[in-house]
């Protein structure tokens, strides 16, 4: 039976012990790790949306809609979601969540990724807040992190930029 010191230094994240400054500084070893961080790429575009009208959640106090989108531009992928929303946007207060499921190619990579969204209207005020879902990248776009931001054009153009990183 092996006993654990209670004090057993702890391990980094590579599973290396911790060395004193002095050790690491005479075997000529950094006394830092340093990792590349990747500079986030932006992808432009822009897609239609399709809405399909579901049956309302909650007792009807929560509408529920469909969508789909054809991303076009940097970002080629079809995106699926389902939102949940309530209030009266006609009288300037609203507010919706939902999830997409993205699928496609962006750059040279093939994959797929979640969309999270967060809508409020409050006196006529707008405010969207769209982020990808940490850890669901699929296929070549695996460990994609970023946001979403968009635009609509006057005519009903919709516009997209998306910040993004992907590891290595």
């Amino acid at each position: 039976m092996k006993l654990l010191s209670p004090v057993a230094p702890a391990r980094d994240r590579v599973g290396h012990r911790p060395r004193p400054a002095g050790r690491a500084a005479k075997r000529g070893r950094p006394l830092l790790r340093c990792y590349a961080l990747r500079v986030a790429d932006t992808a432009k575009g822009t897609f239609p949306i399709s809405m399909i009208p579901a049956l309302g959640e909650v007792g009807g106090h929560v509408e529920r809609f469909d969508f789909t989108k054809v991303f076009k531009g940097d970002l080629e992928a079809n995106g699926t979601w389902v939102m949940l929303s309530c209030g009266d946007p006609n009288s300037g207060s609203a507010g919706y969540v939902a999830i997409e499921s993205v699928d496609g190619r962006l750059g040279d990579r093939s994959g797929g990724f979640a969309l999270s969204q967060l809508g409020m209207l409050h006196h006529g005020s707008q405010t969207l807040h769209y982020e990808l879902v940490p850890g669901l990248g699929l296929g070549g776009l695996q460990g994609i992190t970023g946001t979403f931001h968009l635009a609509v054009d006057a005519d009903g153009t919709h516009r997209y930029a998306l910040e993004y990183q992907l590891p290595g």
